[in-house]
């Protein structure tokens, strides 16, 4: 997974967002002059946001307090041989927050940061509330996965555009003032094309005869829609905010290496399938 999100986001980071900026940079290079390959202009800059970001599982735990990974995308974008090598890096992201923790992270930033990566708002829309009632039954027996759809449609709606504004407000603060900050959508977690997985379950509590939600077609049509929403919102958030802000699409990089759940052909559960891009 590591060399994957590498490509998806770190090509993103260094060519399609670098090809959005509408000026020079901070370090008086004209934008025309700006060579893909050659990044030392990046002197400061940071990662934050939630588990996307710190990289739960991705190779080695490195702060067991935030679940910070070293194999976490910002990591590796931090030692890519295209950077000086010599600049600063930041990494605030932690397991489990919220948009507003988020904020508190880009609070502890330095200021006059030439770029920061944005992981943030699954968890406003109740990704764990989801992936309990709908897909892992960690804590209980019987689901009410369609109340935790229509929770997780109104968190969106109602209250994260809101929440986002704030966050990306304090983040343009802290952007030197040709800086840019590259906000990250999320990928959908399945493939819907077949009914292959209409059977299969990853329901943690089996016990005989309990209840379980099976992933079906409409089933994975529904949580893939959630990101998909998802995705819109943050989208409209970065045009509220301003041109130093760039959204960065990886879902369809998801497909292409047909790193989803249920890919056809693929008989589920199959965590340790090499292709697999979740954790």
């Amino acid at each position: 997974m590591a060399s994957h999100i590498l490509i998806l986001l770190g090509v993103s980071f260094f060519t399609v967002g670098i090809s959005a900026l509408p000026r020079s940079t901070s370090h008086n290079v004209r934008q025309e002059d700006l060579d893909p390959d050659d990044q030392s202009w990046i002197q400061n800059w940071a990662a934050v946001g939630d588990s996307y970001a710190s990289g739960i599982g991705a190779g080695n735990n490195i702060d067991y307090s935030c679940s910070r990974y070293d194999n976490a995308y910002p990591n590796l974008i931090n030692n890519d041989e295209r950077l000086s090598g010599q600049q600063i890096f930041e990494f605030k992201a932690c397991s489990g927050a919220v948009t507003n923790d988020v904020a508190k992270q880009v609070d502890a930033l330095s200021s006059n940061q030439d770029a920061i990566t944005v992981s943030s708002g699954g968890n406003d829309a109740l990704l764990v509330s989801l992936l309990n009632e709908c897909i892992y039954g960690w804590l209980i027996s019987f689901s009410n996965c369609d109340k935790a759809i229509a929770s997780s449609k109104n968190a969106i709606t109602n209250d994260l555009p809101a929440r986002l504004d704030n966050l990306y407000s304090k983040t343009k603060g802290k952007l030197s003032s040709q800086g840019a900050a590259y906000i990250t959508g999320y990928s959908r977690f399945f493939d819907e094309t077949t009914n292959e997985c209409d059977s299969v379950t990853f329901w943690m509590i089996l016990i005989p005869f309990a209840h379980r939600e099976y992933l079906t077609q409409a089933r994975r049509q529904q949580l893939n829609g959630l990101v998909d929403m998802m995705n819109s919102a943050l989208r409209d958030a970065v045009s509220r905010a301003g041109d130093q802000f760039i959204f960065v699409e990886y879902d369809s990089p998801f497909g292409d290496f047909e790193g989803r759940y249920c890919e056809p052909g693929v008989k589920e559960p199959a965590p340790n399938r090499a292709d697999l891009l979740f954790y």
